[in-house]
């Protein structure tokens, strides 16, 4: 046997060996809300990532629709991200409308090419704040939470992810967490409210985890 598949078969014991006690610091896997299959509508604001190049807006939830424009690539020199807004979901996409680079051109930056209209993005170019410690099995606030960060945002512990989904003021997505900073599962699927659209500060309202 060489050596090379000899330190495979070592790694992979020992992985095995590891297993039944990673099992128990973990527990039981929490549920995770269902993606929805079909399209959600809804309203709230949102930024173009930071991460990636220029954004294709499509006419339709699909990649062979026609192509109606441009959010131009992300410029790290800018003070400020596209905004836009979401106006509704469809499996892997994202209905948006509204986008504007108008702070950066109101701090001074040049005019950039941006498609305003209405179109489709892939669900992976668009990202919100979550003010709120709670997501749940549905949106609804009496259905099961399946994720409670006490007093501490969702913003603040994990990275999100993708916007999957929304209803009134909720949103459904997934989330991660590179850190191990708590003693639970790093990533998830939850519907959220406290959606925050601002980008380089919070939003000032009242906590929607608090009771009316």
């Amino acid at each position: 046997m060489s050596r090379l598949v000899t330190v495979a078969v070592s790694v992979i014991a020992l992985l095995a060996a590891q297993a039944p006690a990673l099992a128990r610091r973990l527990g039981p896997l929490p549920p995770q809300a269902n993606v929805p299959t079909g399209p959600t509508q809804c309203v709230f604001g949102a930024w173009q990532r930071w991460e990636g190049g220029a954004v294709r807006v499509m006419a339709a939830p699909d990649d062979k629709s026609a192509l109606l424009g441009t959010l131009p690539a992300p410029d790290q020199t800018r003070d400020y991200p596209v905004y836009l807004d979401v106006i509704g979901t469809a499996p892997g996409w994202l209905h948006i409308a509204h986008a504007s680079d108008a702070q950066n051109e109101q701090a001074g930056h040049p005019h950039r090419e941006v498609y305003a209209g209405e179109g489709w993005v892939s669900s992976d170019t668009v990202k919100i704040g979550v003010q709120s410690a709670r997501g749940y099995l549905l949106p609804d606030a009496a259905s099961p939470r399946i994720v409670d960060l006490g007093d501490r945002w969702l913003t603040e512990v994990y990275r999100i992810g993708e916007i999957r989904g929304c209803s009134g003021d909720w949103v459904l997505l997934t989330y991660h967490d590179d850190s191990d900073v708590r003693d639970m599962m790093t990533f998830g699927t939850a519907w959220f409210r406290g959606i925050c659209a601002i980008y380089e500060t919070t939003c000032d309202r009242k906590s929607v985890d608090t009771p009316e």
